[in-house]
């Protein structure tokens, strides 16, 4: 059994040479209260939350979303943190 804490997602504009390097603008940092959908959303999900934000940057060009998720798992309530990073191009 594990227990969701809160998330945080960044936003970082990436050089088309250098790649995604330096700070991301934080967008969100709060509670993460993840609800079960039928039917399971994308990848066979069915627990999730949905966050909309507008792109803080005009320019086009490659860019990274950075999502930091915190929770505890099991009886004695082991704290862990999950990273992804999604990299995508604005248009």
């Amino acid at each position: 059994m594990s227990w969701d804490l809160s998330v945080a997602i960044g936003y970082t504009v990436c050089d088309p040479t250098e790649g995604c390097e330096g700070s991301a603008q934080v967008l969100y940092n709060g509670p993460f209260t993840p609800t079960v959908h039928t039917p399971p959303g994308p990848g066979g999900i069915s627990a999730y939350q949905n966050f909309t934000f507008a792109s803080p940057f005009t320019a086009p060009g490659p860019a990274q979303l950075t999502i930091v998720h915190f929770y505890d798992v099991g009886v004695s309530n082991i704290p862990l943190l999950q990273t992804v990073n999604v990299n995508f191009n604005v248009v």
